[in-house]
């Protein structure tokens, strides 16, 4: 089998092919470059390069570049100069250059002449600037030879030192290296101007490829493509992410005119219209995949759910759509009022949900755009039987119930106690007073008074005055036993109560 190139017709689709004689050594094509002078198109691979000459007027002449002594050679990239007819290789070897292009296609590794045709060192990139220096990236770093003289800028700068994937010029003349795991180098006069990595907006910082249209430098990193305008002020970065059906696989390189991006990828060529005026960017849009409550799945294209009450586990599962990247952040929240929550996962779990009502809104954002519009969903859980407000209502009264008959037991005890003792009193005063009605019977008053005449008949005063005085306070006992009779109620008879009440106290006082 032979090795293919295809050509493509932007106009009408159609794909041409040319061959190439060895298969084996070509059947992968790494770098393809036009020489508008001679209008030829120069192509390698890993272990071989070759041009096709005279394009626009035959595909049949073909060279291949050869090593005099047919020595194997590992090529990483070439370069042409605008200036003059010189090609550089860089090999795994070092770096070599071709005086005449257009008619010597041919190298002598065993005839080196070091830092003259010939770099020591396994290199990675070769670049021709506009002034015809050659800028080469090797295992030391970035270096240039200006007419014959070799000068190390990475002895420059530590960043000058680091892999450098890919060079190309601005119109000023700064050059912009594409670094391995630094980002975007911009380096004029000896000195490095500015440094764009993944803090500033890229996918990633290892960067692989390069291309400048219209002042717009695009860059191809192992995370995405990515486009940087107005880079000598803020640089904005906008991305186009591999994660999407447009850029599935990994870009190779890329080309790009005034209105289409051509990506050439594992899989086949890319085409993006990026510079498409009638094309509005468009916020993007979330969309509800999967509701999924305590294990059931539920409709999608239901807008309001109630649930009953339970162990209320929701699992929501969302996507939103940008063909532009696949770095999307989500925001989310349960309640109108509530703050939103941002994250990068596209499943919530919301599990041990209290009853209530709930409005669950999810919105999307990707790099290039702001807040699309959510998606929303409410769904209310219902509360507990025990949570409703007629058995707070029960519960209430029956708890003031309960308080209010504790009250009146506590209550009727404290006076049952208290009419215990009132009446344990009571006893106690009854049977005072039946003690001095037994030493007031008649017989007892009788002997008094005859005590007292046989004193004043016989007159002894003294002994008179004394019978007297005692029987005085006896009686006077007695009648203050029932004055507190009248006072704590004991006595029912209204009579009684008059007569002993009409009493004067004063008669009691001897």
């Amino acid at each position: 089998d032979d090795a293919v190139i295809d050509i493509l017709n932007i106009k009408n689709f159609e794909i041409d092919e040319v061959g190439l004689d060895d298969y084996k050594k070509y059947k992968t094509i790494k770098q393809i470059a036009y020489d508008p002078k001679s209008q030829a198109v120069y192509f390698s691979s890993d272990f071989g390069l070759g041009v096709f000459k005279n394009v626009y007027k035959t595909k049949d002449d073909v060279k291949y570049l050869k090593e005099t002594n047919n020595s194997m050679f590992v090529i990483k990239h070439f370069s042409l100069s605008q200036t003059n007819n010189q090609l550089a290789l860089a090999l795994s070897s070092g770096v070599v250059f071709l005086s005449d292009r257009e008619n010597r296609l041919e190298f002598n590794a065993a005839k080196y002449r070091e830092k003259e045709d010939f770099f020591k060192d396994r290199s990675y990139h070769v670049f021709y600037d506009r002034s015809g220096s050659l800028w080469f990236s090797n295992v030391n770093g970035i270096s240039q030879v200006v007419n014959g003289k070799l000068i190390q800028h990475f002895r420059n700068n530590a960043l000058l030192t680091k892999r450098i994937n890919d060079i190309q010029q601005l119109p000023d003349g700064t050059l912009i290296f594409a670094t391995d795991g630094y980002g975007l180098l911009f380096y004029k006069d000896n000195k490095i101007l500015k440094q764009i990595t993944q803090k500033n907006g890229l996918t990633n910082d290892i960067c692989t490829k390069l291309f400048i249209k219209n002042n717009e430098i695009w860059v191809i990193t192992n995370k995405g493509v990515n486009k940087i305008s107005d880079y000598a002020n803020k640089a904005e970065v906008i991305n186009f992410d591999y994660g999407k059906d447009l850029l599935t696989e990994d870009v190779n390189n890329l080309y790009i005119d005034d209105s289409t991006a051509y990506f050439a990828t594992n899989k086949g060529l890319i085409l993006f219209k990026y510079n498409n005026k009638n094309t509005t960017r468009t916020l993007p849009k979330v969309y509800i995949t999967s509701i999924i409550k305590d294990g059931e799945r539920l409709p999608v294209n239901q807008s309001n759910f109630t649930f009953d009450s339970g162990d209320n586990t929701i699992l929501f599962t969302f996507g939103a759509v940008d063909f532009t990247t696949s770095d999307i952040t989500y925001r989310y929240r349960l309640n109108e009022n509530s703050p939103w929550l941002e994250t990068r996962t596209r499943r919530l779990d919301f599990s041990a949900l209290q009853a209530g009502d709930y409005f669950f809104e999810v919105s999307a954002k990707s790099q290039n755009n702001g807040w699309g519009p959510p998606a929303r969903i409410s769904f209310t859980i219902k509360k507990h039987f025990w949570q409703s407000l007629w058995f707070l209502s029960i519960l209430i009264l029956l708890v003031g119930y309960v308080f209010y008959r504790l009250a009146v037991y506590i209550t009727r005890r404290q006076k049952d106690k208290e009419q215990q003792q009132l009446l344990l009193k009571n006893r106690i005063l009854m049977l005072e007073q039946q003690a001095l009605q037994a030493m007031m019977n008649p017989h007892f008053v009788f002997n008094v008074m005859n005590s007292i005449q046989h004193y004043i008949n016989t007159q002894n005063t003294a002994s008179a005055n004394k019978v007297l005085t005692g029987f005085a306070r006896l009686i006077r006992k007695n009648l203050e036993i029932c004055r507190l009779f009248i006072n704590k109620s004991m006595v029912t008879d209204v009579s009684i109560k008059r007569l002993l009440q009409s009493f004067p106290k004063e008669s009691l006082l001897i």
